[in-house]
């Protein structure tokens, strides 16, 4: 979630420079008839962000919950700024727009907004190498446990095998006791049937 907070602050940052770029270059956009369709176009994006925000906050804590806090709130002046821009535009008064440009406040929360999205993917890159430094632990966890196991199953074949050998040794001396015996018996069989005849 923090990932498309992060995409979508981005895209919603791009259309508020193309408005910037549209300014300094008086582009069409930079005109009455040209910013209906810019703010469509951002408040779309505008749209898209606080939902994105507003998901991920039921779902994250912590500092990570604090840096999209964060670009929650400069969105909201970044938006503002955005606002005054498009009134100096659809009263045609590009130099105010471009005046405006350069005020500490438009500078300020311009910033603000950049250096917000920034920490999110500060705080987010920190989250993922907590995530996957847990992760890790748990694979090593699993992979002993399952080097655990397998020692012991190769053990207990080892003995199921020996166990076998032995029962095959006792079987042979078995039966070359039986057969010495029957060696044995045979000639006190023959005399003894020769004794009946």
């Amino acid at each position: 979630l923090v990932e498309e907070v992060y995409f979508s602050a981005t895209l919603h940052g791009n259309q508020f420079e193309d408005l910037e770029h549209a300014i300094s270059a008086s582009t069409p956009i930079a005109t009455a008839a040209g910013v209906p369709d810019w703010e469509a176009r951002f408040a779309a994006s505008g749209a898209d962000l606080s939902d994105r925000i507003e998901a991920s906050c039921e779902e994250i804590s912590g500092s990570l919950l604090l840096a999209v806090q964060r670009v929650e709130a400069a969105s909201i002046d970044f938006d503002s700024q955005a606002e005054t821009l498009t009134t100096y535009l659809a009263g045609d008064d590009l130099e105010a727009a471009r005046e405006h440009m350069t005020t500490a406040g438009f500078t300020s929360d311009h910033d603000e907004y950049i250096t917000s999205v920034d920490r999110l993917v500060s705080e987010t890159r920190k989250h993922l190498e907590v995530q996957l430094g847990v992760e890790r632990r748990s694979e090593l966890t699993s992979v002993t446990v399952a080097f655990g196991i397998f020692a012991l199953a190769l053990g207990a074949w080892g003995l199921f095998l020996r166990r076998i050998r032995r029962d095959q040794l006792r079987l042979a001396a078995e039966e070359h006791h039986r057969r010495a015996a029957e060696e044995e018996l045979m000639p006190a069989q023959k005399l003894d049937a020769m004794g009946n005849m």
